[in-house]
């Protein structure tokens, strides 16, 4: 017997005189590495049953593209009633990823040791992407309340508390134990991407009531905070995306009937399992009550700093791409109208707006299988549906350079470097190619377009030290090597422009202090690094003013007040702000947008006057516009044309 296989053997072997009895799974045998077509998602949920009824469709989706998926479930969920119900309910999750995969519900089970750690996992057989690992943390209430507390939320909330697993070898697990151990596994398994609820929920676990306006369940909050602790502990170039769970229910329907359907069929494999749901088995009508309308619909938690837009509109007017607070869905709001305007679309961030030579308007939008979304506004500011950008499949947001033809440049799910650009005074986006690789990059960078025309990156690697990529002609696909600069380390908030005497300046942040540094471009192609001395959040906005000067803005770390850089001085506006700012020059004058620091939260356009910046509009908090599936509009079309 091999060492490998005698350590299954003991694993297994334990598993069996620990009084663990699983149905429709088998101890595993070796098991080939699946291709996972460079999407890995982590999902990590409180209970058996949070991942379909708040994650799906994404999920299944995931699958669809031939992702891989390894589902985390820390708690028991056992809710009182032992260790049998805790098997039910894993019987139910596993036949409902069978039911996604389209596979017979057959598994391998194997015990699992992360960080010293106990787990137990199941393998689909026929579909060995799928895997589903479980925690096992004892998940009794505590109280007769709504509002007392969990073991799990005890441990993540009370000092000196601490979890125990359930039918599993006996381990117990304070609150950095439960950290240390997810970071563990985020490291080895290096996700693309991690889903995790919703730990953005303020209320005071013992305050929370069930179908209370914006509540949630102690252990959903406790799971995602956990989460977002251990993805400090462990970063990586993967994105992470947060699910509202509960409150999804006061909002709209925003899944197409067909996914719903989909949805509704694939948890019904679960509550066919679980007691509660389906007392006489197969023989219910579950989903009823609130988990029906959890079923119909799915939100994004949206951080209140979520990115803003300036875009131009008809006949000088402005556009100001936004968000509603609760939900990422795109709102551009028609200065010429005063009327806000949902183009569609559902996407995880918020999107970013991009000028196109010919002065019509786009939206960039990322979905939550990474892939990128392009809508075009012609001159009359009607939009005509979303395509998909082939070539890209992405972990966050790309950057945008905004000079001359659009170009763009991302970080893709497999660590590769994509970029593209507009056709010449078009906005046909040219077929995605691939730069040339930075070891430990990380996923924000900014991209400007020099007098020449060439296209310029700028990138981070995972240590601060940042470095910088050129083309060797406008419009080729041929790049000049990395060149490392010789800048302090800096931890992001990137952003550059083209000078009025033609020369990059990239703004970014410094590392030790948090303050605002130009790295400017001198004549004989050296650079320059100076302390603009203001500590900023997020990323700048960058752009020329009417005298072609340089103006930047920032949403200050000195209580979220606006300040403006400009030929060298720093103003502070009387102003607080939620969001980075946008900055827009059109032939009137130069404006800046932002997210005001207000609940609920509206946003705000000032205008460059000869006297300093003063209010030009204040727009009211936009409605809430669902978001519809982006293929509702053009059904999977890919938009490129040949890179030439």
């Amino acid at each position: 017997m091999t060492s490998t296989s005698a350590r299954r053997y003991l694993a297994n072997t334990l598993i069996w005189l620990c009084g663990i009895w699983f149905h429709g799974a088998t101890l595993a045998a070796e098991t080939p590495p699946a291709d996972c077509h460079g999407i890995r998602d982590l999902v990590i949920v409180a209970h058996m049953d949070d991942d379909l009824l708040f994650m799906n469709p994404d999920i299944d989706a995931t699958l669809a593209a031939g992702g891989c998926v390894r589902t985390l479930y820390m708690t028991a969920s056992e809710r009182n009633d032992g260790a049998p119900y805790m098997r039910s309910r894993e019987s139910g999750v596993r036949a409902a990823y069978a039911r996604m995969a389209g596979t017979q519900d057959n598994w391998s089970m194997q015990l699992e040791t992360v960080a010293g750690r106990p787990f137990v996992s199941f393998t689909l057989d026929p579909d060995p992407r799928i895997q589903l690992w479980h925690m096992r943390l004892t998940d009794p209430w505590l109280g007769k309340g709504w509002g007392s507390l969990t073991p799990l939320s005890q441990a993540e909330s009370v000092p000196g508390q601490s979890v125990a697993t359930l039918a599993l070898p006996p381990s117990i697990y304070t609150r950095q134990g439960l950290v240390d151990t997810l970071a563990q596994l985020i490291r080895e398994y290096a996700p693309t991407v991690i889903r995790h609820m919703d730990d953005s929920v303020a209320i005071p676990y013992a305050r929370l009531c069930w179908r209370c306006n914006g509540h949630d369940h102690p252990d959903h909050i406790s799971s995602a905070r956990l989460t977002r602790e251990a993805s400090l502990l462990a970063p990586g170039p993967y994105a992470r995306i947060g699910y509202v769970n509960y409150p999804t229910q006061e909002r709209q329907v925003n899944l197409a009937d067909s996914e719903t359907a989909r949805k509704t069929d694939i948890f019904r494999r679960y509550a066919w399992q679980d007691n509660r749901y389906c007392p006489t088995g197969r023989d219910c009508n579950s989903p009823a009550g609130p988990t029906a309308a959890w079923v119909a619909r799915i939100y994004y938690v949206t951080p209140p700093d979520s990115t803003v837009s300036l875009m131009p509109g008809a006949a000088g007017s402005l556009q100001l791409l936004g968000t509603n607070q609760y939900d990422s869905a795109p709102q551009v709001w028609q200065s010429a109208t005063g009327q806000w305007q949902s183009p569609g679309g559902r996407p995880v961030t918020a999107p970013l707006g991009v000028r196109y030579p010919d002065n019509s308007t786009g939206l960039l939008a990322l979905d939550a299988q990474g892939q990128l979304w392009v809508n075009h506004s012609d001159r009359t500011r009607a939009w005509h549906g979303w395509q998909r950008l082939a070539g890209f499949t992405q972990t966050h947001p790309p950057a945008i350079s905004r000079e001359d033809m659009p170009a763009l440049v991302a970080l893709d799910h497999r660590g590769q470097i994509r970029w593209t650009e507009t056709r010449e005074r078009s906005h046909i986006w040219r077929e995605a190619a691939t730069l040339p690789p930075l070891a430990h990059i990380q996923a924000e960078m900014a991209l400007v377009r020099d007098s020449s025309g060439r296209l310029i990156v700028f990138a981070l690697d995972r240590a601060g030290a940042l470095f910088t990529l050129r083309q060797r002609d406008p419009n080729s696909g041929d790049w000049q090597p990395w060149q490392r600069l010789d800048t302090p380390a800096s931890n992001g908030g990137l952003a550059a422009l083209r000078n009025g005497q033609g020369a990059i300046e990239l703004y970014f942040r410094d590392q030790a202090s948090q303050h605002l540094l130009r790295l400017t471009q001198s004549p004989d192609d050296q650079w320059q690094t100076t302390d603009l001395g203001v500590a900023y959040r997020g990323s700048p906005a960058v752009a020329l003013d009417t005298l072609g000067s340089s103006t930047i803005a920032v949403r200050g770390t000195d209580q979220d007040a606006l300040w403006i850089l400009s030929a060298g001085v720093a103003h502070r506006l009387s102003e607080h702000i939620a969001s980075s700012p946008a900055l827009l020059l059109q032939q009137n004058g130069l404006y800046l947008a932002a997210r005001l620091a207000e609940t609920p939260q509206g946003y705000r356009i000032w205008a460059q006057r000869p006297q300093g910046w003063k209010r030009q509009d204040t727009m009211p908090v936009p409605p809430d516009a669902r978001g519809t599936p982006f293929s509702t509009n053009v059904e999977h079309r890919q938009v490129f044309q040949t890179l030439k």
